[in-house]
C-alpha cells in the first residue's frame, strides 16, 4: 500500500527501522501464501490495516501526535492476528513474530499511545511535516498511472511537463480517492518522455 512506501521511507532512516523493514520483507512472501490459501486469515489482515490505516495517514501527515489515541479493540484485533499466523507460520516467522510481541508487553504498552508516541516507541523518526510517497507509476496503453499516500487535510494537483521546464496542470478527474491513497491516472498523456509532479498544499 502507498502509506507503507512512505512509512517504509521513514523506516531506513534508523538502525531500528532498517531491521524492522528487513523482517517485514524477510516473511513478506510466506504471509501472503497463507492469506492466499486462506480467505478468513485475510479478511482478519485487512480488518487490522484498516483499524491503523487514518492514524497512520496522521502520522504520516506530520500530526501523528493529533492522531486518536489506539485503543485496546485494535491491539486485540492485532493479537488475534499475531496468533493464527504464528499457528500456521514457519518456525523462523514464529520466532520472530514473538519476539516482537514480547518486546511491547504483547503490544499492551501501545494502548492509549497516539501515533507519535508509537513511531517513537519503534525509534522511527516522527515527522513534523507531510511525508507523501508515489508508488506503482507505469506508463502504458491505458496512460500513466500511478498511487500515492493520502495526507488527511491536504489539496493533491497533478502536473505534466515534456521538458523539466514548463508544467501544465492536468483536471482533478486525473486524481481519485478512497479515502485511504490516491489513485492518479492520466489516460493521455504526452508521448513516452512525459514527467509528472505531484503537488500537495494546505487547503
Amino acid at each position: 500500500m502507498p502509506s507503507f512506501r512512505a512509512l517504509e521511507q521513514l523506516m531506513m532512516q534508523t538502525a531500528e527501522g532498517r531491521r524492522l523493514r528487513d523482517l517485514y520483507w524477510r516473511h513478506t512472501t510466506e504471509f501472503v501464501l497463507l492469506c492466499i490459501a486462506d480467505r478468513n486469515l485475510f479478511a482478519q489482515a485487512r480488518d487490522v490495516i484498516m483499524r491503523f490505516q487514518a492514524p497512520l495517514n496522521s502520522f504520516l501527515g506530520g500530526k501523528g501526535s493529533d492522531s486518536a489515541l489506539i485503543p485496546s479493540s485494535a491491539i486485540a484485533a492485532l493479537n488475534n492476528l499475531w496468533n493464527t499466523v504464528t499457528n500456521r507460520c514457519s518456525s523462523e516467522m514464529r520466532t520472530n513474530m514473538s519476539a516482537e510481541r514480547a518486546r511491547f508487553n504483547g503490544f499492551q504498552d501501545f494502548v492509549g499511545r497516539n501515533f507519535a508516541q508509537w513511531g517513537e516507541m519503534l525509534q522511527l523518526p516522527v515527522p513534523s511535516a507531510p511525508v507523501i510517497t508515489i508508488t506503482k507509476a507505469v506508463l502504458g496503453k491505458g496512460g500513466f498511472t500511478a498511487e500515492a499516500n493520502l495526507v488527511p487535510g491536504m489539496r493533491y494537483s497533478l502536473f505534466r511537463s515534456v521538458d523539466l521546464n514548463d508544467w501544465t496542470p492536468l483536471p482533478p478527474s486525473t486524481l481519485k480517492t478512497n479515502g485511504f491513497f490516491l489513485d492518479i491516472n492520466d489516460p493521455a498523456p504526452t508521448g513516452n518522455d512525459a514527467f509528472y509532479q505531484l503537488s500537495a498544499s494546505p487547503p
